[in-house]
């Protein structure tokens, strides 16, 4: 059985099919750019 993906994972995905981040460097991405719309903690 497949393991479905968490809505979370798929945006990762998507800013890291744009080019290499660090971990510091996707958080601040998805602040800056979903963080009015979807908070994420840093120990996700």
């Amino acid at each position: 059985m497949a393991r479905r993906r968490l809505p979370l994972e798929k945006v990762l995905l998507g800013f890291l099919m744009q080019g290499p981040l660090h971990g510091y460097d996707l958080h601040r991405r998805v602040e800056t750019e979903l963080g009015y719309v979807w908070r994420m903690g840093m120990g996700y």
